[in-house]
């Protein structure tokens, strides 16, 4: 057997469309557990292929030790797992927000080693039909906006893929419109506040894509607006839905809170190491609501946060933190600052640093497609910009060679000896 981008896409995008916690039914689940395993075993044909072509693919040395790190992180936190007294093994390995959790990871270095994209975007394409059919199937709202919001998911990078190519513009205009009015029904304003932030992003840093100092002072800004964002969000909500008149609008702050609830749970050593895949923390604002009987189910020993700095913080603090969204941070510098002159490129690098602020207010890490899309992305980014530094100076430079039988010099191209090499 192969490894298939495109089957292990369909794979993890199933996997995720078929989970809805805490809705997932037993048939769900069976579901959500094949595509899952089906989905880790063509990482493994994936990484026998890689194994079997080592020497041919020229494996950057900093991927590898990035895996180490990964795998060394894997084990400390399994370890503080088995020592868990609530130590649950199907939730440990079947729960897309445990151990699960780092599975997406490996898309990276499946994105380094891709050379055409196309075939993604067009099942990307395929998923876009099934997010509008989704909206306007006649059936519960809260039954379908889960699975509505899994393929919103690839929304974005399939119109950032469309606008580089130049077709399909109406369809794209009239998806992220979608997605928009979608957010309001569905109450899931997180997809509103993507598109906002990620046109912001893209328009201004669009402007001034040659200038590096008007870039990184841009980012900075956006940083320092997420800030007080964060520190008055209530006032914003407000403000905004008065302005807006949106009577459907959720303005209740909930996310500030968590911080304050979570990094008072937290000890110092948890700070930088976390409590392991199956750590839980303590929420004084739960046990109130569940006094009071309206927790809808939500215990106070939590073992998911709302925010996806903190899940990562919670799980294995700011190493694993640091770790998880490294290659995001990466491929998202290089794409803007030196991967400009491609727009797909560029854009796709603003697409991935509009996720990563947007884990400071939701945007959990888990098993779902969203963060394989981000990891693929950000493989394929990097090895991308490192090829456009290396071809200039392959188009310049020489490499003479002396023949002793025939006492002559012989020129070639580098491209063409490099295209000789294994």
């Amino acid at each position: 057997m192969k490894f298939s981008i495109i089957t292990f896409f369909t794979f993890v995008f199933l996997a995720t469309f078929f989970f809805d916690d805490p809705y997932t039914s037993m048939v769900r689940r069976i579901l959500y557990s094949c595509f899952l395993y089906l989905s880790i075993f063509e990482i493994y044909l994936f990484c026998k292929w890689k194994s079997k072509n080592r020497n041919k693919l020229k494996i950057p040395s900093a991927l590898d030790y990035y895996y180490y790190c990964v795998y060394i992180v894997i084990c400390v936190n399994l370890i503080a797992d088995f020592v868990n007294p609530y130590l649950n093994f199907i939730t440990l390995f079947n729960y897309p927000y445990a151990l699960m959790t780092i599975v997406p990871v490996f898309a990276l270095e499946i994105g380094y080693f891709t050379n055409d994209v196309s075939k993604i975007f067009k099942l990307f394409f395929k998923i876009s039909f099934l997010f509008i059919g989704v909206c306007l199937l006649p059936i519960k709202p809260v039954l379908k906006f889960y699975e509505a919001s899994i393929c919103a998911y690839v929304i974005l990078p399939l119109s950032i893929y469309f606008f580089y190519k130049k077709k399909y513009f109406s369809y794209c205009v009239f998806l992220i419109t979608a997605m928009v009015i979608f957010s309001f029904f569905s109450d899931i304003r997180t997809i509103f506040l993507r598109v906002i932030l990620f046109l912001c992003l893209v328009i201004s840093l669009s402007v001034v894509k040659k200038f590096t100092t008007a870039k990184a002072l841009i980012i900075m800004v956006v940083a320092f607006v997420i800030f007080q964002a964060l520190a008055n969000m209530q006032f914003y909500l407000d403000l905004f839905a008065d302005e807006l008149h949106i009577k459907q609008f959720n303005a209740d702050d909930t996310r500030t809170f968590l911080y304050t609830e979570l990094f008072d749970d937290l000890n110092t050593k948890q700070l930088f190491f976390g409590k392991g895949f199956l750590g839980t923390y303590f929420s004084e604002y739960f046990l109130l609501l569940q006094k009071t009987g309206e927790t809808n189910g939500d215990s106070y020993i939590r073992f998911t946060v709302e925010v996806g700095f903190l899940q990562l913080i919670l799980k294995g603090g700011f190493v694993f933190f640091l770790l998880y969204t490294l290659p995001m941070i990466y491929a998202a510098i290089l794409g803007i600052f030196k991967g400009y002159n491609n727009r797909l490129i560029f854009m796709l690098s603003v697409f991935i640093l509009n996720e990563f602020f947007l884990m400071f207010f939701e945007n959990i890490p888990s098993y779902t497609i969203n963060f394989f899309i981000l990891f693929f992305l950000s493989g394929y980014i990097i090895k991308f910009v490192k090829n456009m530094e290396v071809k200039p100076k392959q188009n310049y430079t020489k490499s003479v060679f002396f023949d002793k039988d025939k006492k002559q010099l012989l020129t070639n191209n580098l491209d063409s000896i490099l295209s000789q090499t294994p």
